[in-house]
């Protein structure tokens, strides 16, 4: 059995926004995962995006496309457009 190497992609501030990351790359056809980079649970520590590294030129390339703002993280990590919208 061939074990899969990763690559470490970059590494997020935290966990909401690593898990954003992710989903936009999935979304892209690039297999990856998180990786915490504490054994403390909690969602404000550090965390690997790990990617094959076969896939590292093409997620470099369509993270440089643009950066999120910070409404689309929030939408990424809550499904929520908006303090607001989560009122209604």
């Amino acid at each position: 059995m061939l074990k899969r190497k990763w690559h470490v992609l970059t590494i997020a501030p935290d966990l909401p926004s690593a898990h954003a990351l992710v989903e936009h790359l999935t979304a892209q056809g690039i297999a990856c995962h998180v990786v915490p980079d504490s054994v403390v649970l909690g969602q404000g520590m550090p965390c690997r995006i790990l990617i094959e590294p076969a896939l590292a030129n093409r997620a470099n390339a369509i993270m440089s496309e643009g950066s999120f703002t910070d409404d689309e993280l929030t939408f990424l990590a809550t499904g929520v457009v908006s303090c607001d919208a989560a009122k209604e």
